[in-house]
């Protein structure tokens, strides 16, 4: 069913872009492989932890052999010290779509980072603010419940968006752009005409069964060198850089410090990625363009 109405949207679109999306664990990838092989398309990494190199088990990266072949742009980019914006993402992903579109393939925008689809997919005009590390710092030191209090004064819009979310990153830059320009990041963003013709798909699983997807993939990953990789992370990178404050990075701090045990961690690990699911499930909900197809049809 899905592939039909693909063919369909391509019949008519002059730029087209096919969306993937969905919870963690929910079988993004697979899927588009599957109908990149169908289409003859390339993907996109639409995930804000996969664009960060050296982290490659905790941020469960796209392994060679699940590509198949297919090419896969924008993945492991970055060193987990250095910045990458909304902005720079957009301009990286927008140049990677043109380019596919200029060899005459069809490019997949690939993800489970709501914003990374959203920015690409609406056109978002994001505000002018270079990052302010000093303060980002200090504001890192923050809980997220201490964040959001200081965002409801400035920006009620983002408060009432990020209360679900939670996103302490994106909490941060909406502060920080504040502290920067004197204007809150509702104000200073804004939407132009798409770029592109969407198509939008989002996985679907009952609740019970992504939650095992979820508990198992953690299992897994704790067992094939989660831990060591953090162990080498601390070696040369700052604990409080953005990058090493997700999740599959943060947790395992605390077990190398000897302050929980590894079945703690593993209980830890599983709570968080099956809460970040919650919110990505509430996220792409709301958007009414989804064509929403079930994980076992994939």
């Amino acid at each position: 069913m899905i592939i039909s109405k693909i063919k369909k949207f391509l019949e008519t679109s002059n730029h087209p872009l096919i969306v993937i999306g969905g919870p963690t664990a929910s079988g993004k990838t697979k899927l588009a492989v599957k109908l990149c092989k169908e289409f003859d398309g390339e993907i996109i990494n639409a995930d804000s932890r996969q664009i960060y190199d050296e982290m490659e088990i905790g941020n469960e990266r796209t392994k060679p052999e699940e590509m198949e072949g297919i090419p896969h742009h924008l993945l492991a980019i970055a060193k987990p010290d250095e910045v990458i914006t909304i902005a720079d993402y957009k301009r990286l992903a927008e140049k990677v779509i043109d380019d596919i579109h200029s060899r005459k393939k069809i490019p997949f925008l690939v993800g489970g980072t709501g914003l990374y689809l959203d920015v690409v997919t609406r056109n978002f005009q994001i505000p002018v603010g270079h990052p302010d590390q000093k303060l980002r710092k200090k504001l890192e030191q923050k809980s997220v419940e201490e964040l959001l209090q200081n965002l409801q004064k400035i920006d009620r819009k983002e408060y009432e968006k990020q209360k679900i979310q939670k996103n302490k990153r994106f909490i941060i830059r909406a502060l920080e752009i504040f502290q920067l320009t004197g204007q809150s990041k509702s104000n200073t963003a804004g939407q132009a005409n798409p770029k592109y013709d969407s198509f939008k798909i989002a996985i679907n699983w009952p609740r019970e069964i992504l939650y095992d997807r979820i508990n198992q993939r953690t299992a897994y990953q704790l067992e094939h060198g989660m831990i060591e990789e953090v162990q080498t992370l601390l070696k040369k990178y700052d604990p409080l850089l953005p990058a090493m404050t997700s999740i599959g990075c943060k947790e395992v701090i605390p077990y190398l410090k000897n302050e929980i045990t590894k079945e703690e961690l593993l209980g830890t690990l599983r709570q968080n990625n099956r809460n970040y699911a919650k919110r990505q499930l509430t996220w792409f909900k709301k958007d009414p363009d989804y064509h929403w197809i079930e994980g076992n049809a994939i």
